[in-house]
């Protein structure tokens, strides 16, 4: 019984912190913002050059707050090689945290 009881104890305490705090939301813009990044040699170097190129056009439009890839809705890239190098377009709707 006592096992029983500790369980349905941490199970409460865990949904409880799974409930995010309605100050703590995402609040994210409605239209998305599209990036072009530089060419590279490699995938991974295409893909960074890209975020990078986002997180700057999104701070332009939209300020400081808005401008973590890690916190965007709906993120795709695209991506194409020529030539033996790639280059790749971050689209996201940019999001921020708190009030």
């Amino acid at each position: 019984m006592t096992h029983k009881l500790a369980g349905a104890a941490v199970a409460a305490l865990l949904l409880t912190a799974a409930v995010p705090n309605p100050a703590d939301a995402a609040a994210c813009k409605s239209s998305t913002v599209s990036a072009l990044g530089n060419w590279s040699q490699t995938f991974a170097g295409a893909r960074l050059s890209a975020r990078l190129a986002w997180k700057r056009k999104a701070r332009a439009l939209h300020g400081g707050r808005y401008d973590t890839w890690w916190r965007a809705a709906d993120k795709s890239y695209g991506c194409w090689s020529y030539q033996g190098r790639e280059r790749c377009r971050a689209k996201a709707r940019p999001c921020r945290f708190g009030s």
